[in-house]
C-alpha cells in the first residue's frame, strides 16, 4: 500500500549531500504523507513529521540571505547539520512503513 513511498524515502535516505532538490524532495513526500490519513494519523509518523517539517521549512528560509563570507560558512555548517537530522528523520519514516507494511504475527 505505501510501496512508492517508501521507494521515495529510501531514495532520499541514499542521497550523500545536501541540494535544492534534496529539499524539494523532502517537501514533497512530507506533503504527500499528510495527504494521507492512514499515515498522519499514526502518532510516531505525526512526531516526525513535525520536526521535520520544521527542519525543511528553517533550511528553505535560511537559503535567502547569506551573502558574506562568514554568514555562508555559517550556513553550511547548520545546512549540514540539518541535512543529518533530515537523514535521521527518513531513517524513522522508512522503518515505521516497513512496520505499517508488514501484516502482524499471529
Amino acid at each position: 500500500m505505501h510501496e512508492e513511498l517508501l521507494r521515495r524515502v529510501e531514495k532520499l535516505a541514499g542521497e550523500e549531500r545536501f541540494s535544492p532538490s534534496f529539499l524539494d524532495g523532502i517537501l514533497e513526500l512530507l506533503l504527500e504523507i499528510r495527504s494521507r490519513p492512514s499515515l498522519s494519523s499514526d502518532p510516531e509518523i505525526a512526531s516526525v513529521l513535525r520536526w521535520m517539517e520544521e527542519l525543511s521549512f528553517r533550511l528553505k528560509d535560511s537559503d535567502r540571505g547569506c551573502s558574506s563570507g562568514f554568514l555562508r560558512e555559517e550556513w553550511r555548517r547548520m545546512r549540514t547539520y540539518e541535512f543529518r537530522r533530515l537523514k535521521e528523520g527518513l531513517s524513522v519514516l522508512e522503518k515505521r512503513l516497513r512496520e505499517r507494511q508488514d501484516p502482524p504475527l499471529e
